[in-house]
């Protein structure tokens, strides 16, 4: 038998509410942090500020690691419920933050470990019923507004089992090829590093994006035409740089930490490469000539 609307809505307020302020409205308009946590890909800082209520939030959140995932705008994310990596702590949802575009269906997994466990949203906006610890299990919600949706578990919110789940409109550059291009890569989040003027600029290939080291460093280069970039290979994990239309030779694949690669753009256009290895996981890059 489920839970009458007064025992319910009086659990969460006792399990969910760290601090007042979190326990706020779902889309209540929270800014995005960002999900590129210092790991040297060369991409800026998110410029929207992460909201305290919502730092907060997160930061006591069981593996939670600093930062919100990506999720590709056609990506289909499945949430964990129960971490079977973690035995000395499985009270938590992985992962517990993740960004996806608009009209994403978020589907959560139960893993069968940290006992029974729920979805619950902190504004009642989806609620996957009562706590249940069947393996398999699953629970999914279309998030179809822009705006933060903060969630957690009733039996364990206080232990910090808790996530969010942001929705934002997906990058965009003002160069519809380089949307097209990387707007399923997860790490990337629509910023292009202007190195205009200059002789000389550098792509560090293999830098941290969203986990592993499968990203350029910065994904998006904006140059002037006679300017030399050179790819310099960080010596994390054997990639390339091979261009989309095959009209620059690329290279093969590296592995040893150095510069392999360099090409001076003559010419104006949207230049699209990627590493052949890591292709279908997104590793990707541009570098517009003006």
């Amino acid at each position: 038998m489920r839970r009458s609307l007064t025992r319910r809505t009086a659990l969460r307020t006792a399990a969910l509410s760290a601090t007042a302020a979190v326990a706020g409205c779902i889309g209540s308009g929270v800014t995005p942090p960002s999900a590129d946590p210092g790991n040297g890909s060369g991409d800026a800082a998110d410029p929207d500020a992460l909201d305290e209520s919502l730092e907060t939030w997160l930061a006591n959140a069981n593996g939670y690691a600093g930062y919100v995932r990506r999720v590709p705008a056609d990506g289909s994310p499945r949430v964990r419920v129960g971490s079977s990596a973690n035995e000395d702590d499985p009270l938590q949802f992985q992962y517990p933050g993740i960004r996806v575009a608009p009209g994403t269906t978020v589907t959560w997994v139960w893993t069968g470990h940290g006992g029974s466990n729920n979805v619950v949203a902190t504004g009642g906006s989806f609620d996957s019923g009562d706590p249940v610890d069947r393996h398999g299990a699953t629970f999914e919600h279309t998030f179809e507004s822009v705006g933060t949706y903060q969630y957690a578990s009733e039996p364990h919110g206080e232990d910090g089992m808790r996530g969010a789940v942001l929705v934002r409109e997906p990058p965009e550059t003002g160069y519809p090829a380089v949307d097209e291009w990387l707007k399923n890569t997860a790490h990337w989040q629509g910023h292009v590093v202007d190195e205009t003027g200059r002789d000389a600029a550098t792509v560090t290939v293999g830098t941290r994006g969203d986990g592993p080291t499968f990203a350029f460093g910065p994904s998006v280069l904006k140059i002037s035409r006679g300017t030399t970039v050179s790819w310099k290979w960080s010596g994390d994990g054997p990639h390339t740089v091979t261009f989309r239309d095959g009209s620059i030779p690329g290279t093969e694949v590296h592995n040893e930490p150095g510069v392999h690669y360099e090409h001076t753009f003559d010419a104006t256009g949207v230049y699209q490469y990627f590493c052949a290895p890591h292709r279908s996981i997104g590793m990707k890059g541009a570098v517009v000539v003006e």
